[in-house]
């Protein structure tokens, strides 16, 4: 059989020069998930991450499937939390419009091994043309935080960096410029932000990231918290 090939997509293919929001959306339940997704959507979000920490993406897999048939061009992304990255970029089925995998390997003591065998698995997808959101840890000083953005952008289509990375010795707004400036001209994505006091508050990197990951809390918790998160990044 032929294999379809399909014309890798950047991040300003798929979004344009805008600031982009997408929320996460805990994917335990269908009939949740697709109520939360017609929330995001009618609250002009760019787009959503299903999220579903279970080892089997089976369940993710198929409440994708529905999701997307039931709010055709809206972007819905596989955030694979509990997926091995192997193993989620070999069987990500062609139609999903991203995928959202934490560990990528830059932070890990065995990198730049670990990069290389992905940006390999990610090379032989030449069926999918969706976006690869790439995990980076922010540990270690400047230098090794720009150093490791700047060798990122090699192997992914966004970086994405963690709120709530526990591994980083710089206090984070720092951490994600020195970041920003290791990866000027690339996408770069802030997970896990809320508009609550604290670290992550979406206010701290309003002016540095292009993407912006809303915590799946804020869905379950305060729904009208999504809209004012999109005005607050369509805004700029």
């Amino acid at each position: 059989m032929t294999q379809t090939l399909a014309k890798r997509q950047t991040f300003q293919d798929v979004f344009g020069n805008t600031r982009v929001f997408l929320q996460t959306v805990l994917a335990l339940d269908e009939r949740d998930v697709l109520a939360g997704v017609e929330i995001c959507q009618k609250a002009y979000a760019d787009g959503v991450f299903l999220m579903d920490p279970s080892t089997d993406p089976s369940r993710i897999l198929a409440i994708q499937k529905t999701a997307a048939e039931r709010f055709p061009g809206f972007w819905i992304g596989i955030n694979c939390i509990g997926w091995e990255t192997p193993r989620a970029i070999m069987e990500v089925p062609i139609e999903v419009s991203g995928l959202w995998c934490h560990e990528w390997g830059f932070g890990d003591p065995f990198w730049p091994e670990i990069p290389k065998q992905l940006k390999k698995l990610r090379e032989q997808r030449t069926d999918w043309s969706g976006l690869c959101f790439g995990g980076m840890s922010l540990s270690g000083g400047v230098g090794e935080i720009a150093m490791r953005a700047n060798l990122a952008k090699a192997h992914m289509d966004v970086i994405t960096l963690d709120v709530h990375d526990r591994s980083r010795s710089l206090p984070l707004p720092l951490s994600v410029a020195i970041a920003r400036q290791g990866s000027v001209e690339f996408a770069l994505a802030v997970a896990d932000v809320t508009l609550d006091d604290g670290p992550g508050n979406v206010h701290y990197f309003i002016k540095t990231a292009d993407c912006f990951i809303g915590h799946d809390s804020i869905l379950r918790h305060d729904p009208k918290r999504v809209g004012e998160i999109v005005r607050l990044v369509h805004a700029e």
